[in-house]
């Protein structure tokens, strides 16, 4: 893995580019990376395929804002995070956390 690469990624990450809505095509180009080079170090660095680890970083943000602000609608935080159909985050939410959105946000209130 070259550094220019997990620079540019760890910059990716660091300024939560991962919301914005762009193919993995058009990430690799930003950051002045090939896709092969992204695709490796998914594989090699994260342990994951791209989709995923990007998935999973965009749920992690949902939980982030929604422990700021649990007043946050499910619409809202989707679109937040580049997710731009609720049915498709909600999916999305559940398949990382193991848990449905409504079920996630009941405990979380519980906690406060």
């Amino acid at each position: 893995m070259n550094a220019r690469t997990t620079l540019a990624l760890e910059k990716w990450v660091m300024d939560k580019d991962f919301c914005l809505v762009e193919t993995m095509d058009e990430i690799a180009d930003r950051l002045g990376i090939s896709k092969s080079q992204l695709s490796d170090y998914c594989h090699v660095v994260v342990r994951d395929n791209f989709p995923t680890w990007r998935k999973k970083l965009r749920i992690m943000e949902a939980q982030r804002l929604w422990k700021e602000d649990p007043s946050l609608t499910v619409v809202m935080v989707a679109a937040l995070v580049g997710i731009q159909d609720k049915s498709n985050f909600r999916r999305q939410f559940f398949e990382v956390t193991g848990q449905n959105v409504s079920k996630w946000l009941g405990e979380l209130k519980d906690r406060v």
